[in-house]
Parts: C-alpha cells; structure tokens; sequence
C-alpha cells in the first residue's frame, strides 16, 4: 500500500492474445507526460508473466512507482449501480448483499471490490454511485500465480474499465472486453451502463476525441515508437487500457480505493520508499536510544537525589536524638534545680545547735531524738543516771538558742530522758532567755515544768 502518493505511475495490461503494454506517466506540476512505453507480443506458448516481465523490465520504472495491472480475464464482469449513502463498512455488507441479484455465479465464488464514482441525486435523494468489478476465483488465482511468476509486486490488479472516466462518451476496451462497451447516459441522474458494442471486434468503435485527448501529453511518440511500424497507427487502441490505468492511478482518489481492492497476498506487498523507510529506522533508534539515556539519566539523578535525601534523613535523625537526648539531660537537671530553687531551705542554725550539743553536752549524755520546726527544735537527750540542773545550764548560754521547756522523765533501768524544746535567738529579738528550772524527777513518766 502506498505511504505517499506517487507522482508516477505504472500500467501493465494484456489483452486475449497474451499481448502486454506498458507505460509509464508522470504528473509533475499538475502536468501529466508519459515517461516510457513497451509492448511485447507472446511467443507461440509463452505464458503471460514472461511477457509481464519483459515489459517491466524494458519501462525501467523508479522504485517509488504505484504499479497497477488490469487486463483479460474470461470471466470478468464490470457493472455499476446506486447504492445508498452508508458508512464504508455497512456498504460492503450491503453491495454483498445486492450482488447475488444482479450476477448469476454465486457470491462466495467471486472476488470483487468496488469504488464509489460519484454522487447521484433521484427523486430529491442522494445515493452513490458504486462500481463493481467481479471475477470467478478460479481465474484471480490464475492471473495471481502468473504475476507472482513474473515477480511484480503491484498495488492493484483491477478492470480498465474500473477508471474509466466517461465524460459524456462511451469507452471501449477491444481485446480486453470485445463485445461490451461503457455507455455514459446523458442524462446526469443515470449511470454508465455496460451494452453491447454495435462493432465487430475487428472495428472497436474508438472516437477521435479520446485519441486526441491522449495524443497531446507530452510522450506520446514513445507509444508509437514501443510498436512495430505495421502496429504504429493502433498505437491508442493498444495502450488506451494502461492509459486509463496509470491515469487513474495518479489521481487522488486511488489511494482512496486502494482500501476497497481486492486484498493481495502479502508477498505482493511492494518495497518502496526504502530511503526513507531506513531513515524512519534510524531516528527510531536514535529516538529510543536518546528516550532511554534520558530515562536513564533521570533515574540515576533520581536515585542519587533520593540517596542524598535518605543521607541527609539520617543526619537530621542523628541531630535529632541528640538534641532530644540533650533536652532530657537538661529536663532532668532543670527540674534539679527547679527542685532546689522550690525546696524549703529549713533552719541554717541546725547546724550551729548541732555544733554547740556537741561541743557542751556533758559526758554520759546522747542525743537519742533531734526535730527542727518553725523556728524550734525539740529533741531528747539520754542520760545514763540521774541529771542534775547544772549539766543543763550551759545549754542556756548559747547565743543562738534560748530554752523554752525542758522536761524529765527517769526510765526503770535508771537512765533518765530529758525533753528539750529551744526556740531560735532571734525569735526573741537576738536575747537569749534563761533556762527555766529542771522540774524535779519522777517514776511515773515526764512531767512538764
């Protein structure tokens, strides 16, 4: 199938006799001119791809031709009706569907394909206007085993009279189709019927103006000179089929139709466009290798950036255990010193009584009891025996203590406890007070003084 349209185009047609013309027509400008043209007449029982060959190889045509072959087959029939206005799909089923009306050999023993050839309006209705060309398969298999012979690879094998363009003239193919012609109706809303040819096959009914239309491309002589000299003034009559052919494929509606041909085998299948077919290849793989640096790259950025990330969480991680390990460190010694700043100092002359017991506290005494509460201390001394008030009254000449109570009492394994009660110097204004007497001892428990 074509990538591109052509601006040349390749004809090979062959007539009952086996005999093959070519040509080749060019369109450059909007103008078209033919290029070549040959002809080859068979050898007695030479098959038709020797001859299709032949031609081919003498037209010599570029690479980047659309090549379409058309010609004789016995059981070829080329008719045109209307049809209404479908989608592409639903007009094929429905062509399939009128064909078996119209042609007596059933449907699934034919190949066909048709194209739309216009638009005709009846009864203030528009319909299209389709062309069919049918054959027997047994003779498409026929003609495809001869072309695969002569090792062509066309784009469309189909009947001339399939691009045919009437104009208001009839169209004539002999030695193609000898005893039918396409009858253009003068009448627009009408179709081209195909009717019995009023001339003998010997005389095909030729008209001078569709000679004259072809006679002024530029070329013409190359289709007079591809003939034998006793051929030359036939020289229309015998390439008018490739005619029709290569003009129709020049024209824009072919690439159209193409998807409406008969299907060709895959080995058909042309090789053209080579050029830019390994152009397309190689910026394909550019592309790919230029996608997959790319891909590469950014997932390499990507993954680096992502390491870097995970580097960088764990470094804040670190630094964040430690800060957090700091602030318990710091909780812990805030509420240290919170704990110092809010405990109650107590009494610093604890420490001075403490002392000065120590120091005036007569031998055989102890301090068996020691509390210290807004600004008192009450402790209890043990004596071995019994105390006397003199051993007492040293306790009395402290500066910072002045003896509130002092109670006694005598225990039954003769040892006496002694109740004191002091009261902070400077709860009196820094004077000392005098020790109250020593009440005096008794056997039944301590006794306030």
């Amino acid at each position: 199938m074509l990538l591109f349209s052509s601006a040349e185009a390749v004809a090979l047609t062959w007539d009952r006799h086996g005999k093959v013309c070519g040509l080749r027509l060019q369109k450059r400008g909007g103008i078209m001119s033919i290029g070549n043209a040959a002809c080859c007449n068979p050898a007695e029982g030479e098959p038709l791809s020797v001859s299709l060959a032949k031609v081919w190889e003498k037209l010599s045509p570029e690479p980047e031709s659309s090549l379409l072959l058309g010609g004789y087959l016995p059981s070829a029939v080329c008719i045109e009706f209307l049809m209404p206005k479908l989608p592409q799909a639903e007009l094929s089923n429905a062509i399939a569907y009128e064909l078996p009306r119209r042609l007596p050999t059933p449907l699934e023993n034919l190949e066909w394909h048709y194209r739309i050839t216009g638009e005709i309006c009846k009864n203030g209705v528009s319909f299209w206007s389709c062309r069919v060309f049918a054959v027997q398969a047994r003779d498409w298999m026929h003609m495809i085993s001869e072309i695969d012979a002569a090792k062509l690879q066309p784009d469309m094998i189909v009947s001339p009279f399939m691009a045919a363009q009437l104009d208001g003239e009839s169209v004539s193919l002999p030695g193609i189709e000898d005893f039918f012609e396409m009858v253009h109706s003068a009448r627009g809303d009408t179709l081209p019927q195909m009717v019995s040819s009023p001339q003998a096959p010997s005389a095909p009914s030729i008209t001078a103006s569709q000679e004259e239309k072809y006679a002024k491309l530029p070329g013409w002589q190359l289709l007079e000179n591809s003939l034998p000299s006793d051929e030359r003034a036939k020289a229309f009559v015998f390439f008018h089929p490739a005619l029709l052919l290569a003009e129709y494929g020049l024209r824009d509606c072919f690439r159209r139709d193409l998807k409406m041909a008969i299907p060709l085998p895959e080995k058909f299948r042309p090789l053209r466009s080579k050029g830019l077919k390994v152009a397309c290849l190689f910026l394909s793989v550019s592309a790919l290798i230029l996608f997959m640096s790319y891909t590469g790259r950014a997932w390499w950025d990507a993954r680096s950036r992502f390491a870097a990330l995970r580097a960088e969480k764990k470094n804040i991680s670190r630094q964040i255990k430690k800060i957090v390990e700091e602030n318990t460190k710091n909780k812990q010694l805030d509420l240290t010193i919170k704990n110092i700043y809010g405990a109650n100092p107590g009494n610093p002359e604890i420490l001075q009584c403490l002392h000065y017991l120590s120091q005036n506290i007569p031998d055989g005494m102890w301090v068996i009891d020691f509390n210290s509460t807004n600004e008192k201390i009450e402790m209890t001394i043990k004596t071995s025996g019994e105390a006397s008030d003199t051993e007492f009254s040293a306790l009395a000449q402290t500066p910072f203590f002045s003896t509130e109570n002092i109670r006694k009492r005598r225990n039954s394994d003769g040892s006496t406890d002694i109740f004191i009660r002091l009261l902070y110097a400077n709860s009196k204004e820094g004077e000392p007070a005098a020790a109250p007497p020593l009440p005096p001892a008794s056997t039944g428990g301590p006794k306030n003084g």
